[in-house]
């Protein structure tokens, strides 16, 4: 963590890096105290659900009462979930439609990443490859002598995102792994994690970054 507020401060001229932090989470409170993070401010009533939204509105706005409007409020909501035992019914979810393709298109038109879940359930799984990643980027760039070690944590990012089958996130990981032989000086090994590259982003319809990509091995 140290390495990384270091790189943004003094290689990217970051002014500012922020932390946030739940106030009853001591052990991330303390990580970052130590980092040398500072309190500027605690956000009060931070966190509304809908139910709360809509009434605040209502209140401000409103010049009728809200006696028949569904409203729906965190105790309604738990009370229908656990004793009610209410089932809901999501007519999306019996419409017709080809997921996989979908996300095909959205990275393709939009650069859009799939990010391992629904409601990014597998954050955790995502950050850990993407986390690597980063910090071999950074060693990658810092100096020479940092240069094994950024060898290791792109390893690493690879050997994750394999397990989490996060494939966009694989791909930047083997165009890294090109980056860092033509830094050694190794055309070879950097066309062949190219084309490792160029072949995952395929797969993710990614058209953009398969071009990309082709024409830099072109060049080796």
């Amino acid at each position: 963590m140290e390495l990384l507020i270091d790189y943004s401060f003094f290689k990217l001229n970051f002014h500012k890096v922020i932390g946030e932090v739940n106030i009853t989470n001591t052990r991330s409170l303390a990580l970052c105290k130590k980092l040398g993070f500072v309190e500027e401010g605690r956000k009060r009533e931070h966190f509304y659900f809908d139910g709360k939204y809509i009434s605040d509105v209502h209140k401000k706005y409103g010049t009728k009462p809200m006696k028949t409007f569904p409203n729906l409020w965190v105790s309604k909501w738990i009370y229908w979930l656990l004793f009610n035992r209410s089932k809901r019914v999501r007519p999306l979810y019996y419409m017709d439609y080809d997921k996989e393709k979908i996300k095909k298109f959205l990275m393709k038109e939009f650069g859009w990443q799939w990010y391992g879940g629904h409601h990014n359930e597998n954050r955790f799984k995502l950050l850990k490859g993407w986390m690597q990643y980063g910090v071999g980027n950074i060693l990658l760039n810092l100096d020479n002598q940092h240069i094994s070690k950024a060898e290791e944590w792109i390893k690493k990012a690879i050997e994750a995102d394999k397990r989490n089958d996060t494939k966009w996130n694989l791909a930047q990981d083997y165009a890294l792994y090109a980056e860092f032989y033509k830094r050694k000086n190794d055309p070879s090994k950097a066309k062949e994690n190219l084309k490792k590259a160029i072949e995952t982003f395929r797969e993710c319809g990614a058209d953009g970054w398969v071009e990309r990509y082709e024409k830099e091995m072109a060049l080796l």
